[in-house]
């Protein structure tokens, strides 16, 4: 075997210098093209034959297929020119519109317009990148309002080919914690509800690990584990998701046995674990949760509750973290493996009714019938939200709120 000795070199300040000066040339070459688009796409739907006031409006006027209707509409009312591009028709779809234009009465001058917006458009994508999906994933690389959007429709594919090759896949994977004080001095007692809405397997044998929750201190070592599951019947769907305590190599496992369903039959489940008095006196000074995507789910929901007096609400914050190499490595070294997705964390107050939401159905019963549990009121708690669209597989969600200075 022979061995190769690569020697790294670092790029220069001046190398970095140059990148991003390309970049901003770029970005705002890209944004003064597609102000263009976007201006002649404005006044197409403003020189409508009828008038139109909505995309389904357009869409008649052109007698063009619905979803086609409101990519164009979409562009005419953006207001950053950057935000149309995930918008923007290929081109036979686009050819299609001018064609339907000019046969159902739009003027030619407004016509012409958006012919020769489009074509500079393609143009400028053929100078930069060669196709559109090389100047989509150009653009996607640097940060501006087009690139959430781009990004979030590859996460869209990945869960539906990760549906796809597992043969699982749930409308929401949802977590709720609550934080308060211990019964003994210096501890905290934490409650997790943790729930699968509209889960759903494609193969007759299809399980689902559930893994128990671990404690960690604010250093990231693990401190102790949640107990066994006690499953919330009341909020499951009717037959309830059967839970099974697996043994293996590694310890216990849980798995939901979705193979004793009907194949393709959406089920809900919902379980409760809980792990008192914890922590060793040290105060704590932030709060989160650490939550693991392991089933292929249109939308991760992490509700946490904590004490009002122990946090400031404005600094919550979350980051998104993942280790192809070990998954479970991130919930020890976190910081080392940060994925650049954007993710917000939301302050809802103290009313429980502000956390009514479709993905979670009877959420507010659900959280007031915990809280009532550890006989809590929820006046004492501020409710945090974070709400992730299409969450990475295998990735760690961390929504995190600290103590005030």
């Amino acid at each position: 075997m022979r061995y190769v000795l690569v020697e790294m070199k670092s790029l220069s300040k001046t190398s970095d210098n140059q990148k991003e000066l390309a970049g901003d040339r770029v970005m705002g070459d890209a944004k003064a093209i597609l102000g263009e688009l976007r201006d002649a796409t404005r006044a197409l739907v403003e020189g409508a034959p009828t008038r139109v006031g909505r995309a389904a409006d357009l869409h008649r006027a052109l007698d063009v297929d619905a979803p086609l209707g409101w990519q164009v509409y979409r562009i005419a009312i953006a207001v950053d020119p950057l935000s149309t591009l995930p918008f923007v028709p290929r081109a036979g779809s686009m050819q299609r519109v001018l064609r339907q234009a000019r046969e159902r009465g739009w003027s030619e001058g407004i016509v012409a317009k958006m012919a020769s917006a489009y074509e500079h458009f393609n143009d400028f994508v053929a100078r930069t990148s060669g196709s559109r999906g090389n100047f989509d994933a150009l653009i996607a690389s640097y940060e501006n309002e087009a690139s959430g959007q781009i990004r979030m429709s590859y996460r869209a594919a990945a869960f539906r080919a990760n549906a796809r090759v597992w043969g699982i896949r749930a409308r929401t994977d949802y977590r709720a914690v609550i934080f308060q004080e211990g019964s003994k001095p210096g501890s905290e007692t934490l409650s997790l509800v943790h729930g699968r809405i509209d889960v759903q397997s494609s193969r007759p044998n299809a399980v689902l690990a559930l893994r128990r929750g671990v404690i960690y201190d604010m250093g990231g070592a693990p401190v102790g584990s949640l107990g066994t599951t006690r499953v919330l019947e009341e909020f499951c769907s009717k037959p309830c998701p059967r839970l099974e305590t697996l043994k293996g190599t590694d310890g216990e496992s849980e798995v939901l046995r979705l193979d004793l369903l009907e194949t393709a039959t959406p089920a809900t489940f919902f379980g409760h674990q809980l792990f008192p008095n914890w922590g060793a006196g040290e105060p704590q000074t932030c709060w989160g949760v650490k939550a693991l995507s392991t089933v292929p789910a249109e939308v991760l929901l992490i509700d946490f509750l904590v004490p009002r007096a122990w946090i400031d609400p404005r600094t919550a914050r979350v980051s998104v973290h993942g280790n192809l190499a070990d998954m479970h490595s991130v919930y020890v070294d976190s910081e080392t493996f940060t994925i650049p997705a954007k993710e917000q964390v939301k302050a809802l107050g103290s009313d429980l009714q502000a956390m009514h939401t479709p993905d979670v159905p009877r959420c507010p019963e659900l959280v007031g019938k915990m809280l009532a549990s550890l006989d809590c009121a929820p006046g004492d708690f501020e409710i945090l939200r974070c709400r992730v669209r299409y969450p990475i597989l295998h990735s760690l969600t961390w929504p995190i709120v600290s103590a005030p200075q």
